[in-house]
């Protein structure tokens, strides 16, 4: 059924969209010329606004039940049909960034899967595929003829950034399509569908097919009879927003109940940014006074939880707030942004004649500042600190629509959004973007540097210079090497075979090779990259503290880690019971406690060994720390650590750890405040299915440093006005490091 419904939607948009575009030769130019003239001429095309198509549907497979269908439409990115058969009334709809069906014998509501998300996409474009192909990225290549019953006709085939691929036999004479061919399987085992065009008529000057023949390998499927095409009526664009499943009232308080308590039980501390338990109990409590007698959709239960999250003020404490979003054509500004200070600048645009944006500064979106948009998205989102904040914005909350719309419901005419900037060059502009935009690459200023890229490790170095007196260290994340999956497998989180195990990159061989090298050739700097490390494993910190500055430094430099002993923290450990835990404890824990073991800020509660018998579960590291032939083996006397925003989690512990020894902070502030949850578990609610993590343990990087508590600062920060005088260059906090050298030479 699911299938046919799909071929129903393509058949029927086909009659009244028909997908042509500009053509590669001249051949399909001319035929192009013709079928635009066929339909009813490229002015009446670009007048077409909306559709509303009915008839009956007659499925020929399933002995010629028949029902009538209503196929409506909104140019170029909605798309709704409703069919209803036997009195079961099945509804399908697209509103330009989710596809969903709503069929009672299936299970209700459900949003569509990736592929039959872009074939809505697809079909929805209507004419202005043909009368505006660039946007779409769409290309026609005109194949020659070929044969259908006895007929000659042209071939052309249509082909869309995705690669899906159409072909149109076109009527020599009238120039009117015949059929369209698609293989939806391989060349192997080929699955042909076909529908075949017939009894067009004209409707407001416009050339449309009455019926379509819908064919599978060959055989009838359904047969398509129209009874009305209509265009240009006012449609009401919530028709096409996903009819979600509405949950009752009992199972979200049940829900409500359950986060709750997954957050209290699970997070060390929920109530320090909350303002206290009984703060965080009234909220709870607003919550469950808020859901209606009638229920609510998963989107607007969301919408109410959403707010409780945000007030925990934890960045690893969060509700995934999930939209289906279109990577290539993001329906947001589209322009990327990256940190610069406390502002936002362009990093990146998508075409040349946007070049001159190129360092602008964001100043409003729709007449809204970025301080209000940044006060709404704290409403929302948890936020670690203000840099934390703006690198939402770089992320999703500006350039995806879905996202957009969250700050800004005032934005109802998406079809372009305005940006207020401030250029380089001081003036401010306006600047009014058509969307939905079609980005297949970006334009960013190009860099002074080539600098090695990582492989799937993360991790590489490499000289800056023949002389090797700088050295360049990339960790871009801590997600893929050999140690950090020797303890996920065991403390029985994973169950990878040794030879698998063996092929992963080691982060100890790699770091041994990195101090090996610095040693014999006399470098005097290492700059670590750490501007595009979202995190990961925090062993990694452990390892290159080691080879540095030895085991004590590795020990002193080490965060202090609160750990919560709950029921989510030990399930997610196999291999490590309670029992296991309490072996050698005088008073033993209990689910729910808190492990201070590695607390080292003078805590009696404290235990030094604990990191030993941490490393032990990371044999190839751990074998390595017991021989201590490379510790300290060699440090630079100049450390250099760049980072932004986007440095967090673990590999913000890498920067804050190098620091404690240290080495000097260039570039802009980490999102992550030193203070802080970490060590974050996936979490599910039973009956709306609404996901998230919760934060396990608390770090203390610095107990009793308020002003550090939120931001660690950098040293030598990224400016506004070093940044344009490195001519926005990718890499300009590298740059500027290398700039700094004759100053940080002489310093003690």
């Amino acid at each position: 059924m699911k299938r046919l419904m799909y071929a129903l939607l393509a058949a029927v948009f086909f009659i009244c969209l028909l997908s042509l575009n500009g053509f590669a030769q001249i051949d399909a130019e001319i035929l192009l010329k013709r079928m635009i003239e066929a339909r009813g001429g490229a002015k009446k095309l670009s007048e077409i606004r909306t559709s509303v198509v009915t008839g009956k549907m007659i499925m020929v497979a399933q002995g010629g039940i028949a029902g009538d269908i209503t196929i409506t439409s909104i140019y170029p990115d909605r798309a709704h049909m409703e069919m209803a058969v036997a009195g079961v009334v099945i509804k399908q709809g697209y509103d330009g960034q989710v596809a969903w069906t709503d069929n009672p014998l299936a299970g209700g509501y459900q949003q569509l899967p990736p592929a039959e998300t872009a074939a809505m996409k697809r079909d929805a474009i209507g004419y202005d595929a043909f009368l505006n192909p660039d946007t779409h990225g769409i290309e026609y290549n005109f194949k020659g003829m070929d044969s259908d019953s006895g007929k000659e006709y042209y071939l052309l085939e249509q082909v869309f950034p995705d690669g899906a691929k159409t072909t149109m036999y076109v009527d020599t004479e009238s120039y009117v399509v015949h059929k369209t061919r698609v293989n939806k399987g391989s060349p192997v085992l080929p699955l042909i569908e076909e529908s075949y065009y017939s009894d067009y008529r004209e409707v407001d000057g416009i050339t449309s097919a009455y019926q379509v023949s819908y064919r599978s390998n060959g055989q009838e499927a359904i047969k398509y009879i129209l009874d009305q095409v209509v265009f240009n009526a006012e449609i009401d664009p919530a028709l096409f927003q996903a009819a979600e499943k509405r949950f009752t009232r009992d199972e979200l308080i049940a829900d409500t109940r359950q986060l709750a308590a997954i957050i209290e039980k699970t997070h060390p501390d929920p109530y320090r940014h909350i303002g206290g338990k009984i703060a965080f109990h009234r909220h709870y409590q607003d919550i469950l006074q808020t859901i209606p007698e009638q229920g609510m959709t998963g989107t607007e239960f969301m919408d109410l939880l959403l707010p409780f999250a945000a007030a925990i003020g934890d960045g690893h404490t969060e509700i995934y707030a999930h939209h289906n979003v279109n990577v290539t054509a993001p329906g947001g500004i589209p322009l990327k942004f990256e940190v610069v200070e406390q502002s936002l600048y362009v990093s990146a645009v998508p075409g040349e004649q946007y070049r001159n944006l190129l360092g602008a500064i964001l100043v409003s979106v729709e007449d809204v500042s970025l301080d209000e948009l940044g006060r709404r998205l704290r409403k929302i989102r948890p936020i670690d600190n203000e840099y934390h904040l703006l690198w939402h914005f770089t992320t999703n909350y500006l350039w995806f629509g879905p996202y957009l719309q969250e700050l800004l419901p005032e934005w109802t005419g998406t079809g372009q959004i305005r940006v207020k900037l401030r250029l380089a060059a001081g003036e401010t502009e306006e600047v009014i973007l058509k969307l939905p935009m079609n980005i297949t690459s970006l334009i960013q200023s190009e860099s002074r540097l080539v600098l090695p890229a990582t492989d799937n490790s993360g991790f590489i170095y490499d000289f800056l210079g023949d002389n090797k007196r700088t050295a360049y260290l990339r960790i871009d994340h801590m997600k893929y090497y050999r140690e950090s999956f020797e303890a996920r497998n065991s403390l029985g989180m994973d169950s990878i075979p040794q030879e698998t195990l063996d092929g992963i990159p080691s982060a100890t061989e790699f770091f041994r090779s990195l101090v090996t090298g610095m040693k014999k050739s006399g470098t005097e700097t290492l700059i670590v990259d750490l501007r595009h490390n979202g995190g990961g494993d925090a062993l990694m910190a452990d390892i290159l503290m080691y080879f540095l500055h030895g085991k004590s430094a590795t020990l002193e430099t080490r965060w202090n880690n609160v750990n919560r002993l709950s029921a989510i923290y030990l399930e997610s450990r196999a291999n490590l019971t309670l029992e296991d835990l309490n072996k050698e404890r005088d008073v033993p824990w209990i689910e729910g406690d808190y492990d201070f073991s590695e607390d080292y800020s003078d805590s009696v509660l404290s235990d030094a060994s604990s990191l030993d018998e941490g490393l032990e579960h990371a044999p190839t590291f751990y074998n390595e720390w017991e021989s201590g032939a490379y510790g300290s083996y060699y440090c630079p006397e100049n450390v250099i650590v760049l980072t932004r925003p986007w440095t967090f989690s673990a590999g913000f512990g890498i920067a804050v750890r190098l620091y404690r020894t240290g080495a000097v902070l260039v570039g802009t502030p980490s999102a992550q405040a030193p203070n802080s949850g970490g060590n974050a578990v996936r979490w599910t609610l039973d009956n709306s299915g609404i996901t998230g993590r919760v934060a396990q343990s608390y770090v203390l990087n610095f107990p009793d440093d308020s002003e550090l508590a939120r931001v660690l600062p950098v040293h030598y920060p990224l400016t506004q006005g070093l940044l344009a005088s490195y001519g926005f260059d990718p890499n300009a906090e590298v740059l500027y490091a290398l700039d700094l050298l004759p100053k940080l030479a002489n310093r003690k």
